[in-house]
Formats: C-alpha cells, structure tokens, sequence
C-alpha cells in the first residue's frame, strides 16, 4: 500500500494549496514536522486552464520520478485530447472531491479515438476522486481508462458515468466512453487491483472489462467493494480469458445488458469468481451469463428481474455451455426473473439455502432451478421454492435434491 492513508493524503493537499492556482506547481520535497513518509516525497498540483489541459496534465505527471509522489488535481473539468502514463511507480493521481459532488474533478477526452487516460508497466498505483470520461461519443473498444501491465493498483471513487440522465430502461447514450474501465494484462499481466467506491454507470459497452493474454500473462486477484456498476449497455462486469481471482463484494450491479459476463473463448482459463452481498438486479439480459468457467461461489446475493424491462424469457443466473464445475451456490435470492431463477449445465456443484419467489413469469412451466442434461453429481438441498410450477426439475442423472421446500 502507500504509507499514508488517503485522508491525509489530500488534507495535506489541501492545506498546501488554496486560491486559484493556474498550471502546475511544484511542493517542496523536504519533511514536515509530522514526519509522514508522503511528506519527504515531490507532490505536484495541477489546476484547469479553461482550454486544452493535456500538456499542462502530462507535464505533472512527467514531474514525479523515480521514487513516487502525487498529483492532485484541483476542482473543475480538464479537457484535453488523451493522458498516457507509462513506467510509474509510487504514484498517486488525487481529485479533491468524489466525483458527482460539489468541488469534482473530471478528466473529460476530446479525442474520440483514444483512451482518457491510459497507463501501463506501472506499480503501486493509486487513482482517487477522479472522473474520467469523452465528451463525444467514443470509437469502438476504446474506455475511459485503460490499464495494461499494471500490480498494485487502487481505484477508489472514480467515476466513468455519462452525463446523459439516469433512468429506468434508458435508451442508448449518445455521448461518452464506449467502456468504462479495461484491465489489459499486456506482457506481464495484471495483479491486485482494488476498486473501492467506484461508479460505473452508463457505458455503451461495459463498466468494466477485464481479460489476459495468455497463461503467463493473467488478470489476477481483482476486487470490487461498494461499487455502483449501473445501467451499462453491454455488461456491468465483463470477464475474459486468463482471469483467476474476482472479488465482488456490497456493489449494486443493475439495469445493465447483462450484470456479469463471464464469458472467455478459450475453455479452462478463467476460475475462482467469489460474489457476495451484491444486488444484481433488472438485466435485460441475465443478471448472470456464464460458460466455461470454475470454482464460482454466489453467496447471499439478491438476483432478480432480468428481462422484465426487455421483455426476454432470460434466466437470472444462465450457467449452461462448456466446463462448468464447483459452483457453490449458497443463501440467494432469486425473485421475479422473467424465464425463470437459475439454469445450469455443469457438474460436482452445490445449491444450498437459496429462495427462489415468482420466477419464470414468462415461461411455462415456471421453473425456480433447473438442472440440465448431461448435469452430474450436482447436490441441492435446504432450498425453499414459492410460485412455481416447478421449483427443481431434474434433468441430469445422479444428482442429489436432497430436502427442499416449496413447489
């Protein structure tokens, strides 16, 4: 981590900077008398210009060297035509407000063609209170932010939310990125990334995508805690080939495409996907779609309402294609999902102590679990079925139902 906490990192800001401030300025380097390890490191803060702030951006970043430091960004909008940063180590990149509230700071691209800010072969990386984002419409496969090759990376209240207004079955956005967050793991790959706090809403493709190259390249150890990924065209969450170790923990994922695609092309690279204490909820899709893919665990999650607003017979959970083995399903709650609660074609899983309510409005039979052919050896026990036609229908060979309740 860094070495001191994030508060203190922007109080310390704070204090050394007041009036307006235009361009960059340079903070001394010695200690202060608190003696904190971030003190004796080169700070630099950069305030908007009112034009084209990419040379004023890049030159504060080019100041911070080899041993680290920060930049704080003063409040207001900084357009410019794409920030890079490459071969950082030790910094910070720090807006003085939670982006959506008064005194925000947000990076805005006026070049459709390249990412608004794109960093790679950089370690212990923290980006704070920042929105970043285009002002237009943005070219296909091209994010807010992009970040390739990167270790130890913190992402804590950044935004990539469009400026379009937020409503129920909104229609395509017309302005804005077309992803919100791309981790890319380039040469080397991509470890222990944070996201804390963060909004991604609004994306035309989706909030966050995640995928590595290649079985020494991976994407590893990615976490998301108290996140709104909302109302993404695609996918709130996209998960790619060579990702190993996703932590999704008390992040509201709803209104998107599909709330998380797991969905790699090549099979038995992508396993150990731990969601918990999250609201999927309103997909026009799924509010889970997955193949290939092992070691899931679902635990305590409300998945509910996918295809009511679209209109599809789509399943909440839809796990059907591919190699699909130790899922651990456990205390969810599965409610109002248009084809019915969840679907499955894998193998050596269980499903405990989930409710399942009014599931499958559109099909017929209503089914709240079902377990395709070909499943084997699955275990489903402790379940409690309200408003089906079918509550578990059974169509592998060995599986266990256990004692469930309900129809």
């Amino acid at each position: 981590g860094f070495p001191m906490a994030l508060d203190e990192v922007k109080l310390s800001l704070l204090n050394k900077f007041t009036g307006g401030v235009k361009g960059n300025r340079v903070v001394r380097s010695t200690s202060s008398s608190s003696g904190a390890a971030w003190e004796v490191q080169p700070t630099v803060l950069v305030a908007p210009t009112g034009t084209d702030d990419t040379a004023n951006i890049m030159d504060a970043i080019s100041q911070i060297g080899t041993g680290g430091g920060s930049v704080g960004f003063a409040p207001g909008v900084y357009k410019h035509t794409g920030i890079s940063m490459s071969g950082k180590n030790n910094i910070a990149l720090l807006g003085m407000g939670r982006p959506g509230a008064g005194g925000a700071v947000s990076l805005m691209c006026t070049n459709p063609g390249v990412h608004s800010f794109y960093f790679q072969d950089s370690q212990k990386v923290l980006l704070s209170g920042i929105h970043f984002g285009h002002t237009i419409l943005s070219n296909p496969n091209i994010g807010a932010v992009y970040a390739a090759n990167v270790q130890w990376l913190d992402v804590v209240n950044i935004s990539t939310t469009t400026d379009e207004p937020l409503v129920l079955n909104a229609p395509v956005p017309t302005t804005g990125s077309r992803f919100g967050f791309i981790l890319s793991a380039g040469i080397l790959g991509v470890w222990r990334v944070r996201f804390t706090r963060c909004d991604f809403v609004r994306n035309i493709n989706y909030g966050v995508y995640m995928a590595g190259s290649a079985p020494e390249h991976p994407v590893l150890e990615i976490s998301f805690t108290d996140c709104a990924i909302d109302q993404n065209v695609s996918a709130g969450i996209g998960i790619g080939d060579y990702v190993q170790g996703v932590y999704i923990r008390s992040s509201g994922i709803g209104g998107n495409g599909r709330g998380i695609e797991i969905y790699p092309n090549m099979p038995n690279t992508t396993f150990d996907i731990f969601v918990s204490d999250a609201i999927l909820d309103a997909s026009k899709e799924q509010d889970i779609l997955a193949k290939d893919v092992t070691s899931v665990h679902l635990k305590s999650n409300w998945i509910a309402s996918a295809g009511v607003f679209s209109g599809k017979e789509v399943w909440g959970i839809d796990a059907q294609t591919g190699l699909l083995e130790s899922w651990e399903v456990k205390d969810n709650y599965f409610m109002g999902n248009r084809g019915g609660g969840m679907i499955f074609g894998g193998a050596h899983s269980s499903f405990t102590g989930n409710h399942f309510n009014t599931n499958g409005g559109a099909a017929s039979p209503k089914v709240g679990l079902r377990l395709n052919p070909g499943t084997v050896n699955n275990f489903v026990d402790g379940n409690f079925f309200l408003g089906h036609d079918i509550g578990v229908q059974d169509q592998g060979t060995s599986n266990d139902l256990g004692r469930n309740h309900g129809n």
